[in-house]
């Protein structure tokens, strides 16, 4: 059946979005090897729930990518924090600046003193590679707002 108008397939809505999610979801598991325990179901409620914290108008193209990534960030934290603890170090502390193994030390960046970073909200997308690529692609697409005053 040829691509057109008349293929309900491409007009129904559960069948778009239910295509959408299939995609997604190849995604996540090409991008996130290491969460391959989750289940496809407990993936697809972490894309549902978080869906709503991105604009697909602002994010256009790269909207399914920033959703994966995103929510792959999210799931490895919450992972983080099932395994160590929600005041372990990895899940807390700003991103590892030092580390010297002789007499164990290791210091953690502060985050900086910007609203944001103290909030807590863009510091914790630094803590995996996930949130690295989701600020990447966000610096794509989002464009900062400078004002004479700083």
């Amino acid at each position: 059946m040829r691509n057109c108008c008349c293929n309900p397939s491409l007009t129904n809505p559960d069948k778009i979005k239910e295509a959408e999610n299939k995609k997604r979801l190849m995604m996540f598991r090409l991008i996130a090897p290491e969460l391959q325990d989750l289940n496809d179901e407990v993936v697809q409620t972490y894309m549902d729930l978080y869906s709503a914290h991105l604009s697909k108008r602002t994010f256009g193209e790269l909207y399914d990518q920033a959703l994966v990534y995103y929510v792959a960030h999210i799931a490895k934290m919450n992972d983080t924090i099932a395994n160590q603890g929600s005041t372990s170090g990895s899940a807390v502390a700003g991103q590892v600046t030092s580390e010297r193994e002789g007499d164990l030390s290791r210091s953690y960046g502060g985050g900086g003193s910007s609203i944001r970073a103290s909030s807590g909200f863009d510091g914790s997308f630094g803590k995996t590679a996930y949130g690295i690529e989701f600020m990447r692609i966000r610096s794509m697409v989002m464009v900062g707002v400078m004002t004479r005053f700083g």
